[in-house]
């Protein structure tokens, strides 16, 4: 469901896992960038094309996580 923020753990996971089994120069600060980019991208992408009714709930949620990771 839209505005679950945890949606998507498994699958990151998963890519995780898969990353470092093949070997991936694994940094911790590099996944913490990347997940707050993702934040920010998905909290734009809801905003100003999705556009859900609870969007203004959603955004500040969003950005948050971003924020809390950099």
């Amino acid at each position: 469901h839209f505005g679950t923020l945890h949606h998507f753990d498994g699958l990151a996971e998963r890519f995780l896992a898969a990353y470092e089994a093949g070997g991936g120069e694994y940094s911790e600060e590099r996944l913490s960038l990347y997940k707050a980019i993702a934040y920010f991208k998905l909290g734009r992408f809801a905003t100003l094309i999705q556009r859900p009714a609870e969007w203004m709930q959603i955004l500040p949620e969003l950005l948050s996580e971003a924020r809390r990771l950099v």
